[in-house]
């Protein structure tokens, strides 16, 4: 009975994540030198008062290797992001909100109806200051802000009787999570409060169902007995 208490755990936990293509990235937000980058990019930021935010991109042709997507050599010398295949992020964990969790989850979620592939990777402001246009601060000071890339790629076969002759952009949610414990996405925090009291009451139900259902069975038994003699 404990065992099946366990797996509904589980499984009640993270249904929400079946109703769509899912991918996830988990990171700690420790301190890095923070390093200015021009706000000239229009960043989008991800924050706490807007931690999730839908996106619509071009995915790279099918069979693209996701290394290569955005990764040319006339991309990689743009000083802005500007490839129409990815998008980058500006993850605000410096906020007073989030500054108390030392861990977070990145999670993209996209219809069925829309095969693709999803490449996610985390910088601290140094590296993306190596990618993009970035200068140091002075006096020299620290920071947890991180930036996302996101890289699309196409996943279907468009098939010659469907009637399609392009790839049709992705529509996607990108959204920002703290960690309870290091674990727990805080979205899932009020669900819990819910399903805990639930499986708690049903434990200590469990056993007195248990018994009054083998009584009911027991005395099903001798009566059927007792018909045959």
């Amino acid at each position: 009975m404990l065992f099946f208490h366990r797996r509904l755990f589980f499984l009640l936990c993270f249904a929400s994540f079946a109703l769509a293509n899912t991918e996830i990235v988990n990171f700690e937000a420790s301190d890095q030198i923070n390093v200015h980058i021009s706000d000239d990019h229009n960043w989008h930021v991800l924050s706490p008062g807007a931690n999730e935010k839908p996106f619509n991109v071009q995915p790279a042709p099918f069979g693209t290797r996701m290394d290569v997507v955005c990764s040319s050599p006339q991309e990689l010398l743009s000083k802005a992001p500007n490839c129409r295949n990815e998008i980058w992020i500006k993850l605000d964990l410096d906020h007073p909100d989030w500054k108390s969790y030392t861990k977070f989850t990145l999670r993209i979620s996209w219809p069925g109806s829309s095969p693709a592939d999803f490449g996610m990777n985390i910088f601290n402001p140094e590296a993306t200051a190596s990618r993009f246009t970035g200068k140091p601060i002075s006096p020299p000071a620290r920071t947890r802000v991180k930036f996302a890339r996101v890289r699309v790629v196409d996943a279907g076969i468009i098939s010659p009787l469907s009637g399609v002759t392009e790839v049709r952009p992705v529509p996607f949610m990108v959204i920002l999570e703290p960690l309870y414990f290091g674990l727990i996405p805080a979205s899932i925090v009020p669900f819990l409060w819910v399903l805990l009291p639930t499986l708690f009451v049903s434990i200590l139900v469990a056993p007195y169902a248990n018994a009054f259902l083998s009584d009911i069975a027991a005395a099903a038994r001798r009566e059927f007995t007792g018909k045959e003699e």
